[in-house]
């Protein structure tokens, strides 16, 4: 059905006078009455009485202009979506996130795009083992992990992000402050906090921040606020990366420990993944150059691959 058609029958249900109508749409009114007549006959419906200068609504023309007004809508909706998209501030984007990465990636983000027409994310956080299946089912456009890089996946192009240190955290006046070369033997009578987002695998630790230490962690979560009060109001030490806890480290509450057993400084990788085989909306695109520009911010050197 010719949607210009739809829109002259609009008009005219609104005008009901066949010269207000073509003057309002541009036309003559013999143009306009052509018009309205071939849509009539194409649809088999009478929409308009006429009676000399007198138009009139039918009943099945009150139901069918209706309809044409949703479908006229939806059109409009359509190519404002066709225009928002094709400059890339605009269109669904499905985003997951490591807790780390939405901690100081997300919020700066979403200021820099929110305010786009037509422009919409939805987030899912977790961990790797959570996002990159939910990646694979297209659920998520780009999710972001923190943890060994997996860029020799088949599956995935993976965008480095940053890398950031590794160390121990601990509340200021925490004995362990007082320490000179720190051993995992240190950390023994302390109770062990930790993140798994940091790691690919919960069965997996080789090469990990827990490398020479015997005890399990005694808790581990994904929230930095939690882990930050824990840490600051008990004995614990939390192996994460100081940027985590850098309110608490900032206000004189926590103090950051290197990892000194290890022969080099560990360090996690933020790195950004999406489906090899699959084209990402230019709006996608546009959030992940951003992440990459806020990560390099944020974190302030460019990590390994970029």
């Amino acid at each position: 059905m010719d949607l210009r058609k739809l829109r002259h029958a609009v008009a005219l249900a609104r005008h009901l006078n066949f010269t207000k109508a073509a003057d309002a749409l541009n036309l003559t009114q013999s143009a306009l009455s052509r018009s309205i007549q071939s849509l009539e006959e194409e649809c088999q419906l009478r929409l308009f009485d006429r009676n000399r200068n007198v138009v009139a609504i039918t009943a099945t023309g009150r139901e069918f202009i209706r309809h044409a007004q949703l479908l006229l809508g939806k059109e409009a909706e359509l190519l404002d979506m066709i225009s928002h998209a094709a400059r890339g501030d605009g269109g669904n984007v499905a985003l997951g996130m490591a807790p780390l990465a939405a901690r100081t990636l997300l919020a700066p983000l979403m200021i820099d795009t929110i305010d786009n027409p037509g422009f919409r994310a939805t987030v899912t956080i977790g961990t790797p083992k959570k996002l990159l299946p939910m990646l694979l089912d297209e659920s998520l456009h780009i999710c972001v992990c923190t943890g060994r890089e997996i860029s020799s996946s088949p599956l995935f192009v993976s965008v480095p992000l940053a890398q950031f240190p590794l160390a121990i955290v601990v509340r200021a006046d925490h004995p362990l402050t007082r320490s000179r070369n720190l051993m995992p033997a240190d950390l023994e009578r302390y109770p062990l906090l930790r993140t798994r987002s940091l790691e690919l695998s919960d069965d997996d630790d080789h090469g990990s921040v827990l490398e020479g230490l015997q005890k399990a962690p005694s808790l581990t979560i994904e929230d930095y606020d939690v882990l930050m009060k824990i840490t600051s109001g008990s004995d614990a030490v939390w192996l994460t990366s100081p940027i985590s806890a850098h309110e608490g480290i900032a206000n004189g509450t926590l103090a950051a420990i290197p990892i000194s057993w290890l022969p080099e400084e560990p360090f996690a990788q933020m790195t950004a993944y999406y489906l090899k085989k699959r084209t990402l909306s230019l709006t996608a695109r546009k959030v992940l150059d951003n992440l990459v520009m806020l990560s390099e911010e944020i974190f302030g050197s460019k990590p390994i691959g970029n």
